[in-house]
């Protein structure tokens, strides 16, 4: 039994009803989507951590609710690649870095993978809905202190004089 008091084969089970009724003409309603992913990461044992799990599972539940006002999906198999395009621009609209969406959009794809493994979904919608990069929005990281940029140029004199020369060219370049 789980914390939660659902043994292992309910579980599974509920996996193997949701993967058929996918397979099936109805689909698997997006509602459903995010808890069928998190049981098949449970049963296929992969190394996930728990933030990416629970990110994925919450981005697949912001996508059900976008879908269920913005769209007339109801099932994955609605979920084609113009839909998921205009999901990502929604992401964008709603304040998403180019980066941000194009993380998102990965990890959708990374279920519908899923999808495709378990459930024998025919495409994966998401391969491209990916965004150009807008390079205004790089994120920096904090400038070095004058000590640690001692220690980065003491170091690559060690190293050699070559990279002397390209740290020192570095620090005027960015």
């Amino acid at each position: 039994y789980t914390a939660h008091g659902v043994c292992e084969c309910q579980k599974k089970l509920l996996a193997e009803v949701a993967c058929r009724r996918l397979s099936e003409e109805t689909g698997l309603k997006l509602e459903e989507l995010g808890a069928w992913y998190r049981t098949c990461v449970t049963d296929e044992k992969l190394v996930i951590s728990k933030k990416t799990l629970d990110n994925r599972c919450n981005l697949c539940g912001r996508l059900y609710e976008w879908a269920r006002y913005e769209t007339r999906c109801n099932v994955v198999d609605d979920i084609t690649p113009p839909v998921a395009w205009q999901f990502s621009q929604y992401l964008g609209k709603s304040g998403c870095t180019n980066k941000s969406r194009n993380a998102h959009v990965s990890d959708l794809g990374t279920v519908w993978k899923m999808l495709m493994k378990r459930a024998k979904a025919k495409e994966n919608p998401w391969a491209l809905a990916k965004v150009q990069r807008n390079p205004n929005e790089e994120e920096h990281g904090r400038a070095f202190t004058r000590d640690e940029e001692q220690r980065i140029y003491a170091a690559a004199k060690k190293i050699g004089h070559e990279w002397y020369e390209a740290s020192v060219i570095a620090l005027y370049t960015g």
